[in-house]
């Protein structure tokens, strides 16, 4: 059982990060929209292949467990954390700093289902 912290950058408002969720690589679109004042993820197989796009980076909120229908989507599952326990959304310069992002593998999440 394994969480991951993905790395995220507190400098840019928008950047591709390459991850390897439980052995198969990954590419995710991290997006700032200054409109809605919030982060997006977006996520691509290892071909490209568009998987998931537009989900809110919201904390403590599931961003892949209700596309699990989705065909080569990581088998975990992604989700923010913050790190102050207030649960509030992460700003523009959070990431990485008050909130996490993180994984939970196939193998966490199973448990996490079970309780």
């Amino acid at each position: 059982m394994a969480v991951l912290v993905i790395p995220t950058s507190q400098t840019l408002a928008s950047y591709r990060e390459r991850v390897q969720l439980d052995g198969d690589a990954y590419e995710l679109h991290i997006r700032w929209n200054s409109c809605a004042a919030a982060w997006f993820v977006d996520i691509f197989d290892d071909d490209g292949n568009p998987l998931v796009y537009g989900r809110k980076c919201l904390i403590d909120t599931r961003l892949t467990g209700q596309h699990q229908h989705i065909p080569n989507l990581p088998p975990g599952e992604i989700t923010c954390f913050d790190t102050t326990q207030r649960k509030e959304r992460p700003g523009l310069r959070d990431f990485g700093t008050r909130v996490l992002a993180l994984y939970f593998d196939q193998e966490a999440t199973e448990g996490l289902e079970a309780v």
